[in-house]
């Protein structure tokens, strides 16, 4: 609380100021910890965390500060648990109906209909009491909505829906707006604030609801002579709700609560006002201030206001949208991005949709009439990036695009009641969209250096990295470290200067790319294998200020892990005892990492990487499949890849859990589960190679006993062969799931769940707007054919050279990925094959190479496959299942293929092998497929784009 907010409150049992003792010097006028005291009952208020509670006071014994108030705080605030409260909460499906549904509600908007004229009567500095902050949303939209005055908002006490834990997670000092405190009381006793101290009350939700006897008499004592006082929402015996539904709380008729409110007013030259609720919720220009007690609706609100206001026409309400307004997507809406349409949900469980909208008909009706069906490119834009609680100046930022243009493409949603536009903290829209969607917001860390600076304390019980002898490094040796490399980058090396770090995956490349991150330099790996030629074009095109790693010329990476080693201390030793400070972090959209891959062209492609994307990928991966801070990861790609960069790396953005780096050299299966099992490995990110060659060792490993804390194998999603999935998976006993992303979408952006229950192969978006659009750019619908389109924080800048070929394309923001796919019912999408990688049988129709090997896969004969083009004819290369019918398979194969392509004939030679060809990634090589059976370069060997 801020120290101001002492002058307003008093003792609620007699009324007396109180003493506000800190027991931390105040920072920012802010006092985190302290007790309000009155001296006169000897009644001691704890402030907790900056919260004043008052429903925590007791008598004084003196030893509050010292003894109680430490012992109580952290089972108050529950800090630890809280966090691990709210996922199981969205793995639950637990909604609030009334929480989620709140700015869109009738009641909450009912105050815009008076907002300019309570506006107008307001001072800069008056004090606005609002008395129903249960949710956390109401207090803040009245900040917003008052920006001059100060809001002090009640709730009343450790309960639902946030409570203690809930207000300081969310809504602290410096997270909620600044004019905001909240003060916890409840409003059927005493409120703890001076006579006379307020200039208006909004009572939502609160005068039928809390004692008649103390409530209404309280707002009036704290209220000016010459305050205004409403209260929206009050339940009315006018009529009854059609369909019935049982209302509870203090139900009277207009004409009552106009008789009770008059009274209040009694000798003032102020009067009361009776309206239906649905006339302030529809109020438009023109509207007049007329008292309407005897309305034959069911719900009402009531105005204390200067009699001369009865008559007063209230203008409507600005709706100009500014750069710090935040958008709420309409939890009761199914907004499909997919698809680029919107409409009413349909009922889910945990939340009933109709039943909501049928207790709200005038704002049913509303919807019905404004909502509409289509989404245009922007809109779909706007609403990805405001889900995550981004304010339309950083959207318009992100996006490249005029403020303008986003500020009317905004209003225009919100004219559908798509959004509901509020300029409140980024904070409380997340947790506005927590509540409509149980998703969890990512961590609000702007940059790596805010995210380093986090670290120390979430690796204070185990390390942040770990080699394969199982030896930890905790985070205070590792931070000496990776400051040293930072501070010798910033005496040796400019700012933005690339480094080349040209080594296998090791404890120091992961040490370098953290300094050079906090220090705003680009890392660029480089395969340490790469032919000469090669590594000498891109180090001619990357132009590095450093090259490190395990080539000739470079400086060399020692092994950490040995003894003897030095950790490149030639470079390193000067700066390990310097205590200068670290450089002001890189902005968010500044390149970080350059990414070089292959792709179809054969040419390597440099793709550019800012901090945005990596600290966006990193969560969402790490969200969705669960990573924990006592989980550890065995990261296996390779360093120079998308998933050897990021999955190690910024592994901490989730949740601080441990990476475990393996030496140096062939990762075989029986290497791969002997570490699982010296290091306690729970999570592995690897490659379907590695996966398939797994299925293969089972024989051989059987009798091995298997890494009991391995619970989840990750790869990349569509090369993965479902059977070796699922021969991996029961062995091990653990969970095999899949994403798919390229390097140029920051490596993923689709993912199945755990079970897999996707109907399309590549999953569901994962922090992302993905779409199937047709040869023009316009979105396909479900079963149809298309490049996959991806929208996504994620999605990297671009590519090093402008004038880089790629089948891959940057378009205004998305990527247009190369990859064909069609959009299941679900909203997964299922893998077809790249547009590069299409073929026409005999009839002249479409046929995708990888979608025949796929399907083939799917037949009871077939292990593996892959389909060559040879002078126009094609082969199915088969590989078979031991079970196979050795003399029908030709005739099984045949007829499964011609179920599955339904009318699309497949022409092609059945041919039997006994080995796939694949890369490292688990693609198949088509090229040496071709030359093995026909000795023969002319076949299609389109290896795709640069997936992980």
């Amino acid at each position: 609380m801020k120290t101001q907010l002492s002058a307003l409150l008093a003792c609620p049992a007699c009324g007396d100021t109180l003493d506000l003792e800190a027991l931390q010097q105040p920072a920012d006028d802010c006092v985190r910890e302290g007790v309000l005291r009155c001296h006169r009952c000897n009644l001691a208020t704890p402030v907790a965390h900056g919260f004043p509670l008052f429903g925590e006071t007791r008598l004084d014994s003196g030893q509050l500060a010292t003894e109680w108030l430490p012992g109580l705080v952290p089972g108050w605030f529950q800090e630890e648990s809280f966090g691990r409260f709210l996922q199981e909460k969205a793995a639950r499906g637990i909604y609030d109906a009334y929480a989620l549904f709140q700015p869109f509600n009738e009641s909450n908007r009912a105050l815009l209909a008076l907002y300019p004229a309570l506006a107008e009567a307001l001072a800069p500095g008056d004090v606005i009491l609002d008395t129903w902050c249960r949710t956390g949303w109401q207090g803040e939209w009245l900040a917003a909505l008052f920006p001059q005055q100060q809001v002090v908002s009640l709730w009343e006490g450790n309960s639902n829906v946030l409570g203690y834990a809930g207000f300081h997670h969310w809504l602290a000092e410096g997270e909620r707006l600044p004019n905001l405190e909240v003060l916890f009381t409840h409003p059927d006793r005493p409120l703890p604030l001076a006579s006379d101290s307020v200039a208006l009350v909004i009572g939502l939700d609160s005068l039928h609801r809390y004692s008649q006897g103390m409530f209404l008499p309280e707002c009036l004592r704290v209220l000016r002579s010459d305050g205004l006082a409403f209260f929206p929402h009050i339940h009315l015996t006018n009529s009854e709700p059609e369909p019935f539904f049982e209302r509870g709380c203090t139900q009277l008729s207009g004409r009552e609560w106009q008789q009770i409110l008059e009274r209040s007013c009694a000798g003032s030259d102020r009067a009361a006002f009776i309206f239906a609720e649905p006339e302030l919720f529809d109020a438009g220009a023109g509207w007049r201030v007329e008292s309407n007690p005897d309305t034959s609706h069911y719900n009402g609100a009531a105005l204390i206001a200067p009699a001369h206001w009865r008559g007063r026409e209230i203008p409507a309400p600005a709706d100009a949208l500014c750069e710090h307004h935040r958008l709420v997507l309409n939890p009761l809406l199914d907004i499909d991005l997919a698809r680029a349409r919107v409409g009413v949900a349909a009922d889910r469980e945990g939340l009933p949709v109709a039943g909501m909208l049928s207790r709200h008909p005038c704002y049913a009706e509303r919807l019905d009439k404004v909502l509409g069906s289509d989404l245009a490119a922007l809109d779909c834009e706007i609403l990805a990036l405001a889900a995550a609680g981004d304010s339309l100046g950083e959207i318009a930022s992100a996006l490249r695009r005029p403020a303008a243009e986003v500020f009317a493409a905004s209003q225009a949603l919100a004219a559908r009641e798509i959004v509901f536009p509020a300029a409140v903290s980024a904070s409380m829209a997340r947790l506005q969209h927590f509540y409509g969607h149980l998703e969890l917001p990512a961590p609000s860390v702007p940059n790596f250096q805010a995210l380093w600076a986090s670290l120390p304390g979430r690796y204070a019980h185990h390390p942040i990295l770990m080699d394969e002898d199982g030896d930890g490094y905790d985070f205070e040796s590792v931070d000496v470290l990776v400051r040293a490399a930072a501070r010798w980058m910033e005496q040796s090396l400019p700012a933005g200067a690339r480094i080349v770090l040209c080594s296998e995956l090791c404890l120091e490349a992961y040490l370098v790319t953290w300094a050079s991150w906090l220090t705003g330099r680009v890392i660029v790996p480089l395969d340490p294998n790469m032919v000469d030629t090669t590594l000498a074009a891109l180090l001619e095109e990357v132009a590095p200020a450093a090259c490190l790693g395990q080539r000739e010329g470079f400086t060399q990476l020692d092994s950490l892990a040995r003894d003897e080693s030095r950790l490149f201390s030639a470079l390193l030793e000067p700066h390990l005892d310097s205590d200068t400070p670290l450089p002001e972090p890189p902005a968010a959209d500044a390149p970080v990492a350059i990414l070089f891959t292959s792709g179809s062209t054969g040419r390597p492609k440099g793709v550019c990487l800012d901090q945005g994307s990596l600290l966006h990928t990193g969560h969402h991966l790490g969200a969705h499949f669960a990573w924990g801070p006592v989980d550890r990861l065995l990261a296996l790609g390779a360093f120079h890849t998308m998933s050897g960069l990021r999955n190690g790396a910024v592994a901490a953005v989730q949740s601080a859990m441990t990476v475990v780096v393996p030496a140096a050299g062939m990762m075989q299966p029986q290497r791969l589960l002997g570490i699982a099992r010296d290091c306690a490995v729970t999570h592995v990110s690897t490659v379907p190679a590695l996966l398939a060659a797994l299925a293969a060792s089972r024989p051989l490993l059987a009798a091995q006993p298997r890494p009991e804390h391995l619970r989840q194998i990750i790869a990349t999603g569509d090369s993965l062969s479902a059977a070796a999935a699922g021969a991996v998976g029961e062995w091990l006993d653990v969970e095999i799931a899949s994403y798919y992303g390229l390097t140029e979408t920051g490596g993923v952006c689709l993912a199945q769940d755990a079970e897999g229950s996707a109907l399309g192969d590549l999953g569901w978006p994962l922090g992302a707007v993905a779409q199937v659009r047709g040869e023009h750019g316009e979105i396909l619908d479900t079963g149809t054919s298309g490049e996959l389109a991806i929208f996504s924080r994620g999605n990297a800048s671009g590519y090093l050279q402008a004038d880089t070929r790629s089948s891959v394309r940057f378009d205004d923001g998305w990527v247009l990925t190369g990859d064909i796919v069609a959009l299941c019912e679900d909203g997964s999408f299922q893998y077809q094959g790249r547009s590069d990688d299409q073929v026409k049988n005999r009839a002249g129709e479409i046929l995708y190479l990888q979608e025949i090997e796929s399907l083939a896969r799917e037949s009871a004969c077939v292990a593996d496959s892959c389909c060559i083009q040879v002078d126009g004819d094609l082969r199915l290369l088969l590989v078979l299942r031991e079970d196979a019918d050795q003399d029908g398979w030709e005739t099984a194969v045949a007829r499964h293929m011609e179920e599955c392509l339904g009318r699309r004939t497949l022409t092609a030679e059945l041919v039997r092998v006994d080995t796939i060809a694949r890369f490292a990634s688990g693609k198949v090589n088509r090229s040496m497929m071709a030359r093995a059976i026909h000795g023969s370069e002319q076949a299609t060997t389109s290896q795709g784009s640069s997936r992980e």
